[in-house]
């Protein structure tokens, strides 16, 4: 039991130090991360829960462009590149240009599961079935 338990705080540490994932947007790459403060931005942005959010996307529902926008912003700054309004803008306009709406929307949700937010998965079973 000591072994399993062992074997599970590292890789939690594991998942901790590689909670990046990169992306790559008019031929430069940055490093998408959500931090704690950065999901507490994201969720003040959205108006609600993270859990929420992926809760209702999980049940089917379409990706809303503000909220992959929102996604980017705070991922790009938990990442460490802050970004104005207008630098954003430019950044997303870029991302669709290239066609990169649906793997941008996939490599922001697996730094979001990198996250260790979403944690257990019965937590989003509970809000799939509250949305």
């Amino acid at each position: 039991s000591g072994t399993v338990q062992q074997t599970r705080e590292e890789k939690e540490r594991l998942m901790i130090l590689e909670a990046d994932e990169k992306m790559k947007i008019g031929g430069k790459e940055y490093k998408v991360r959500f931090t704690v403060k950065s999901i507490f931005n994201l969720e003040k942005e959205l108006d609600e829960s993270l859990l929420v959010t992926l809760g209702r996307l999980q049940n089917g529902a379409a990706i809303p462009l503000h909220t992959v926008y929102s996604l980017l912003r705070w991922g790009l700054a938990g990442g460490g590149t802050v970004l104005s309004d207008d630098e954003l803008d430019n950044l997303f306009t870029q991302l669709m240009a290239e066609g990169k709406f649906t793997s941008a929307s996939v490599t922001l949700f697996k730094a979001i599961a990198k996250s260790g937010a979403i944690g257990d998965p019965k937590k989003i079973m509970a809000v799939r079935k509250k949305t």
